[in-house]
């Protein structure tokens, strides 16, 4: 529908069907889970109700899933009609808010990890990215009421939870999106005359990993955002923490272009400090105060480190630069209630969300690439990069 909306020559060309050419096989479940030892407090009758979710803590995927985010919050608003709910008053726990506290697992297997570890009371997630690891005990499949188990032998992140329960308190179907077709579409010479090519380009690679950093991080409207490191990746997540509502946002960078190119793609303040003198140069800007989230975007010791400095208490970081000698302070994280999640992008599932405002030109993530090389140069684009006379090359048969 946004396709069609700004391209009217977008149809639809097929939906995923079942084996009888019905729609029953195009759709998937958006689950509200809670513990099997806690279940009573959910039942209503013979079956279970969200009635009493209110003043729980609360598990989503992302704030912009939809079976791990949108439809579980709509599905909520409307439930509580007379509350007058919107996204907003769900997105964040604490006084005044819907839930007491509210966590983002990074991933569907992240939100199931939240609720079976007993960090959050309820949690949302979907059926499909679920079930290679569980296995159903009792009730109907995709039910209100279905109980999950965690099965022997599943794969991390759940290889420490086997034979953990869970029930199905609200199930709500997701159709999958239609396999579209514009046969308007852009040829090759009309993308390189657009200019389109190195925006593109950064779909594959450091844009969804930026975006990654930022989701990971559990970014949301009106948060303080550092980002360590300015390459490629930790501009790229400048992009990212603007896309998903940062209200302040913190490069760190001593390099007068990338500073530059920073607060072309949103950032808000920049920081030369770095190390011991990072967290105070933040106090210093921010009256005293840390960040409610950083991307961590280097994977060094120092720059995850100073990622973990630079969070408040309760705070979040979201990791994706590649691990060289970079370890985790888990008496830090502990003592300082820090959530942390990260790793390898998948940069496929960011696609959907990015290629469009790549294509309206509502972010330009190609500007990352100031050099310009043939194929055959590929070691000197690597030496540029290494000695910082290039952000990113763009590598040309």
């Amino acid at each position: 529908i946004e396709a069609k909306n700004r391209n009217p020559q977008v149809d639809v060309l097929f939906v995923n069907g079942d084996s009888n050419g019905e729609l029953d096989g195009a759709k998937y479940f958006a689950w509200l889970c809670v513990d099997v030892e806690n279940a009573d407090v959910y039942r209503s009758g013979n079956t279970f109700s969200i009635d009493n979710i209110e003043g729980k803590k609360m598990s989503f995927v992302s704030n912009s899933s939809t079976s791990g985010f949108r439809v579980p919050t709509s599905t909520i608003i409307a439930h509580f009609a007379d509350e007058n709910l919107d996204e907003d008053k769900l997105i964040e726990g604490g006084s005044g808010m819907f839930f007491s506290e509210v966590y983002f697992g990074g991933s569907h297997q992240g939100s199931a990890v939240n609720l079976i570890s007993g960090n959050a009371d309820v949690a949302a997630f979907c059926d499909i990215e679920l079930q290679p690891y569980l296995e159903l005990k009792s009730g109907e499949e995709n039910m209100v009421g279905a109980v999950y188990a965690v099965a022997e032998g599943a794969d991390a992140p759940f290889d420490q939870y086997a034979g953990r329960e869970f029930v199905v308190i609200a199930s709500t179907p997701v159709f999958n999106g239609p396999n579209a077709v514009n046969p308007m579409h852009l040829s090759e010479e009309e993308i390189e005359a657009r200019g389109l090519v190195p925006h593109l380009l950064t779909l594959a690679d450091v844009m969804c990993t930026g975006y990654h950093a930022a989701v990971s991080a559990g970014v949301r409207p009106g948060d303080v955002v550092a980002v360590i490191g300015d390459g490629a990746v930790g501009l790229s997540g400048v992009i990212a923490a603007k896309l998903l509502g940062a209200s302040r946002i913190i490069a760190f960078s001593r390099h007068p272009e990338r500073t530059a190119l920073a607060r072309k793609f949103g950032a808000t303040d920049i920081i030369k400090e770095r190390g011991a003198e990072a967290p105070g140069a933040v106090r210093d800007l921010l009256g005293g105060n840390l960040c409610d989230a950083a991307l961590e975007c280097v994977g060094t010791k120092e720059s995850m480190d100073q990622s973990l400095a630079v969070v408040r208490g309760g705070g979040r970081v979201g990791f994706v630069g590649v691990p060289h000698g970079a370890e985790l302070n888990v008496g830090q994280m502990f003592g300082q209630n820090l959530t942390i999640g990260g790793g390898m992008a998948s940069a496929r599932v960011y696609m959907e969300t990015l290629l469009p405002r790549v294509l309206d030109g509502s972010i330009t993530p190609g500007d990352v690439f100031d050099l310009t090389l043939p194929l055959t140069e590929a070691a000197a684009a690597y030496a540029a990069m290494d000695e910082r006379r290039a952000t990113k090359v763009l590598l040309r048969p």
